[in-house]
């Protein structure tokens, strides 16, 4: 049981004092386990209460926490710090619509490079995906789902994934690009075997990608150069969803109805599989964890 306290932020200015003062706290991105707006575009921050309970957590165990905000909250997915100027930031679409999100996007930011790390990542909420580029010293903010791409995904210094609605594509974008704000150069490197791309993993790790299909999985390796390899292809029609998974090896899935566009009515993630799980395993315990509530 991981212990917890919530901080709630009433404009951008309070953010960004409270974020400077968790700093000199001792906080740190592994501690911070959801975040989240409401309507009026406050912001809720719920962190792990003892820094001894949150050294072992790591983003795939968040993914299967309980949601700790009232219905109705905006959650954030996960902050991605290119540099000291540009944020690419994922979560509930409807949070475009609030003028906080440059303030929380950038302080995010801000804070992960403090803390000597790119990324930070929340539990899992089900929304409709939204994805933003902002540069901070200036407030531009790019609406990238409304050109299509969703589920950014981090691939070290070499670039940005993405998936984009309604296609059985993964694109990346150049790290150079993506700085510079060449938001039009995505490049299809993948072209799934099993229809469209409904939800990507949140994360590399060990420079491998789970797509989440309309027809199944696909694992994909990423090569230094930039080119997908793919390294395993299952159908499935249970509507599991791969989110996230542990640095050992255990996944976090949930359950969904697969749709066109992603997956509707989406559920919290169970941790499934054993340490150093493999593709092959990991099949194995999702049928088997399906059976089983069947």
């Amino acid at each position: 049981m991981i212990r917890t306290r919530t901080l709630h932020f009433t404009s951008g200015l309070t953010f960004t004092g409270g974020m400077k003062t968790l700093l000199r706290q001792g906080l740190c991105p592994e501690e911070m386990l959801f975040l989240a707006f409401d309507s009026k575009g406050d912001v809720n921050l719920q962190v792990s209460r003892f820094p001894d309970h949150a050294v072992q957590l790591q983003p795939g165990h968040k993914l299967a926490l309980k949601l700790p905000f009232e219905e109705g909250s905006f959650y954030l997915d996960a902050a991605h710090s290119l540099n000291h100027k540009v944020v690419v930031v994922n979560g509930d679409r409807r949070i475009g619509q609030l003028p906080s999100l440059v303030d929380v996007g950038v302080w995010m930011s801000w804070f992960v490079e403090k803390s000597g790390t790119r990324s930070v990542f929340f539990g899992c909420a089900p929304h409709s995906p939204g994805s933003w580029w902002i540069h901070g010293p200036d407030e531009r903010v790019v609406e990238l789902h409304s050109r299509g791409f969703v589920d950014i995904v981090v691939a070290g210094g070499r670039g940005l994934l993405a998936r984009r609605s309604f296609e059985p594509y993964l694109y990346m974008l150049p790290m150079a690009d993506a700085v510079a704000g060449k938001l039009e150069r995505w490049k299809k490197v993948y072209t799934s075997p099993l229809g469209n791309l409904l939800l990507l993993e949140r994360r590399i790790v060990d420079d491998r990608l789970l797509l989440n299909c309309r027809e199944g999985l696909v694992e994909v390796k990423l090569e230094t150069e930039g080119e997908v390899v793919e390294q395993g292809v299952q159908p499935l029609d249970c509507g599991c969803a791969v989110v996230g998974r542990v640095a050992e090896g255990t996944f976090a899935v949930c359950k969904g109805e697969p749709v066109d566009w992603g997956y509707d009515q989406l559920s919290p993630a169970t941790l499934v599989g054993v340490k150093d799980c493999s593709f092959e395993h990991l099949i194995k315990a999702i049928k088997k964890m399906s059976k089983s509530k069947n």
